[in-house]
């Protein structure tokens, strides 16, 4: 449950990132942006971690995804 869980959060973190990357024009870094995140190395400890949303919650872009699914 925790795989899918930080897989729907970084996917939806990409979004956000692509979409204001696209927005001014820097369509390659939108693209390309926390691909990491996806490899087994990465991901597994992004699963582990119990506070990864509320570390990311300064950060205005992930604010507003969390407040638009409620």
């Amino acid at each position: 449950m925790k795989a899918i869980k930080h897989f729907q959060t970084i996917t939806k973190h990409k979004i956000l990132v692509m979409q204001e990357c696209f927005r001014v024009g820097l369509y390659r870094q939108g693209l390309l942006h926390d691909l990491s995140k996806y490899g087994w190395t990465e991901f597994r400890v992004g699963c582990r971690r119990k506070y990864h949303i509320k570390l990311h919650m300064s950060q205005p872009h992930i604010r507003r995804m969390f407040s638009e699914e409620q």
